[in-house]
């Protein structure tokens, strides 16, 4: 009985079929086993076995449990707006934008604990890393112009080690946007609106001196958390502020005024060198997303960042550290 197909059929069929299992073999729905480097998953590629270090190979958020899988941290970091995941000692997951030196690539195979969640995968190690990237990654950005309205974009600025970026907390929402900051600072005479924790609007005639500049990709403080009531625009990040300028205020010279502290901030140019009453000190420090705590942030020039947290009953404890060179 003669064939329904002809030779040249039957030769499209197996070269799909061929196409199909070389797809498949390189890209397949998941990570399995001790992935090789450069395979992708799901739009996620394995970069590699990275060792950790003192302050965290990856800077950003983490969780840890016993269900742990190699996707279930994708998507936390994802949620999170991080490009980067990783996992470690079979039940820790971190998020982050770059592999902080003096992290780096160790072989492979060191990378070889299962997975609580999933025993069929590796999730790194002892003091070992698996490092994810994702290729498909499009984060929030920040509004560059405000519609409708006179407000510019100035940058992300770290907050200082002492007092406040800008001065005035007006309003703390769940459903923060820009434009709900900057109306209600323009609506409270203030020339400067800052967003910061993704739900906290804040306000001043003039931003404080000496701010350090978080637009360097490289600094672990950095304006990366969507608005709560726009998850496709930044407001601001964790002890990082992002701020606005009111075009149409004729803001005087600002100038070098002393606090109490003895640091430099900047004023209206009056030269009274008055400490602005909602000016926050280091130990009146409040984090209005995880409630009242002391917090001492050091940064200098993006480049070295310690944050110590003190709970309420006085007991420190280090949320994160970490050194990079300059």
């Amino acid at each position: 009985m003669a064939s329904r197909f002809s030779p040249t059929t039957l030769l499209l069929f197996v070269l799909a079929a061929l196409f199909s299992q070389t797809v498949l073999g390189q890209n397949p729905p998941s990570f399995s086993g001790v992935p090789a480097v450069g395979s992708v998953a799901k739009d996620w590629k394995y970069l590699g076995c990275s060792t950790e270090i003192p302050g965290r190979a990856l800077t950003g958020l983490s969780f840890s449990n016993d269900s742990m899988t190699i996707e279930a941290c994708q998507e936390f970091c994802t949620k999170n707006n991080f490009p980067m995941s990783g996992v470690e000692y079979a039940r820790e997951c971190y998020c982050g934008r770059f592999l902080a030196p003096p992290a780096g690539w160790i072989y492979n195979n060191d990378c070889n604990m299962p997975c609580k969640g999933n025993p069929a995968q590796m999730c790194g190690g002892s003091s070992r890393v698996s490092v994810f990237n994702n290729t498909k990654f499009q984060g929030p950005q920040p509004l560059k112009t405000v519609p409708g309205g006179s407000w510019q974009y100035v940058s992300c600025f770290m907050e200082p080690l002492y007092g406040r970026a800008l001065t005035t907390l007006v309003k703390a929402d769940d459903r923060m946007t820009i434009p709900m900051c900057t109306q209600a600072c323009q609506g409270a005479g203030y020339a400067f609106a800052g967003l910061e924790y993704g739900r906290e609007c804040w306000c001043g005639a003039a931003k404080s001196g000496d701010l350090e500049d978080a637009s360097d990709p490289m600094c672990a403080m950095q304006c990366d958390m969507p608005c709560g009531g726009d998850a496709n625009t930044i407001c601001g990040g964790r002890g990082a502020i992002g701020i606005f300028k009111d075009g149409s205020k004729n803001i005087k010279r600002t100038a070098k005024v002393r606090r109490h502290h003895g640091e430099d901030h900047e004023g209206d140019g009056s030269g009274k060198g008055k400490r602005d009453h909602h000016e926050h000190a280091e130990d009146d420090y409040r984090d209005f997303v995880h409630g009242p705590v002391n917090v001492d942030i050091g940064a200098r020039k993006g480049r070295f960042v310690k944050v110590v947290r003190r709970s309420p009953d006085g007991q420190r404890q280090v949320e994160r550290e970490e050194r990079v060179a300059l």
